[in-house]
């Protein structure tokens, strides 16, 4: 199922150009699209004045007042983006809030491709058992959370702490956690919570990938409709 849902994202909503998941997906005449600052540096280094040339198809589009802003959004993947990331395991590593691919057994984070990269190079970490997110939703394996806590030696962190988004023991949970008022959950409780969002988000994104697919028809009707009329 999780391997579906990244097929998915890197068929649909991948910007051609910089191969990332969208960033403000903007909408060219042609129907293609790309992140704004793609198309935005693209422009800047153009010949065209008030114009722009599609690097798929080489079409042009007019640049109203020469602001890439003023080129509309494609709404219906700007939506789907947006479910993605609100939705979908982010990395805990940095402050990017970009997907997480592969979370550490060890650490007790998960990590974006770049933070996974970084980790993999220090010597500290050698020998951690790191598994890729798909995995941990297919249910293929299961996550250990044995790391002992820092506080208390002998307890392990098999408690999930919703505010501060980390595992915790049992000790730290019930004396400062929920003291705070924090909502404390079994590890298990936790992860089973994640692989539900995962199944609803895949629905979401089934039923907004037909819009989309609605929507791209509609405009390449018109791109036909225009062109017929400009040939008569």
């Amino acid at each position: 199922m999780a391997a579906r849902i990244n097929n998915f994202l890197l068929q649909n909503l991948q910007c051609p150009m910089c191969l990332n998941i969208y960033k403000e997906p903007t909408l060219l005449a042609c129907s293609h699209t790309f992140c704004k600052g793609c198309i935005f540096r693209l422009f800047n280094s153009q010949q065209e004045i008030a114009k722009i040339s599609c690097p798929v198809c080489r079409k042009t589009t007019a640049v109203p007042s020469r602001y890439v802003s003023n080129l509309p959004i494609n709404t219906p993947i700007q939506t789907i983006v947006e479910d993605i990331k609100n939705q979908s395991q982010i990395c805990t590593t940095c402050k990017n809030k970009s997907l997480a691919a592969t979370y550490c057994q060890e650490c007790n984070d998960f990590m974006c491709v770049d933070c996974y990269k970084t980790h993999a190079k220090w010597d500290k970490f050698s020998g951690h058992d790191v598994v890729k997110v798909d995995d941990i939703v297919s249910g293929k394996i299961t996550t250990k959370h044995r790391r002992k806590c820092k506080t208390h030696r002998l307890e392990v962190e098999e408690c999930f702490c919703v505010e501060c988004k980390k595992y915790v023991c049992f000790r730290c949970g019930m004396m400062e956690h929920t003291k705070a008022g924090h909502n404390i959950l079994e590890g298990m409780e936790h992860e089973d919570q994640q692989k539900e969002k995962i199944r609803e988000l895949q629905n979401k994104v089934n039923v907004k990938k037909g819009k989309v697919d609605e929507y791209i028809s509609f405009i390449e009707k018109q791109q036909q409709s225009f062109m017929s009329s400009r040939s008569n």
